[in-house]
């Protein structure tokens, strides 16, 4: 075992190993960056609950200037901040050349939900997305008396009610 220090410069470390006299060897890259973060990313920021609908969402590792970081290939942890809200298909994902992608299915309760990317070293990435209600399942009226009077100036409140599919 051996300990590694970063400099404060961005590079790129190899290491290799091999036993004497064999072919057996292996190698490791590691990446020194400055400031790398875990990016989410949707089409859309807004989706109808209705517990079917499913979207797709990007991750990917980024430097200080917001490129991506290619040579980053770990595990990444997917969270969602309230599962009544909706659910994460893929609770782990792998990075490959600094990207990655994962589905997010959409609950029946409406509101904000924060989806979150976890990974080792890099600083950890959200994305926030509005779940909508359905549309109207069922309109009802309702008045506060049956009857209108023949005399004038009578009055009768009328109420129109739109229900949701939650």
């Amino acid at each position: 075992t051996i300990g590694v220090v970063a400099s404060e410069n961005p590079a790129t470390l190899k290491f290799s190993v091999q036993i004497v006299d064999t072919e057996k060897k292996a190698e490791l890259n590691l990446s020194v960056v400055n400031e790398a973060r875990l990016a989410l990313e949707a089409p859309v920021l807004a989706i109808i609950a209705d517990g079917q609908n499913d979207l797709s969402v990007n991750v990917s590792a980024r430097d200080a200037n917001n490129g991506v970081m290619a040579s980053v290939n770990g595990k990444v942890t997917i969270g969602v901040s309230d599962p009544l809200m909706g659910e994460v298909i893929e609770k782990e994902i792998q990075l490959a050349g600094g990207q990655g992608s994962f589905h997010f299915k959409a609950g029946k309760k409406s509101g904000k939900v924060l989806l979150s990317a976890l990974s080792g070293a890099i600083d950890p990435g959200t994305l926030e997305l509005r779940l909508l209600p359905g549309p109207p399942a069922k309109i009802g009226l309702t008045a506060d008396s049956d009857i209108l009077p023949t005399v004038a100036g009578s009055q009768v409140q009328i109420s129109a009610m739109l229900f949701d599919t939650n």
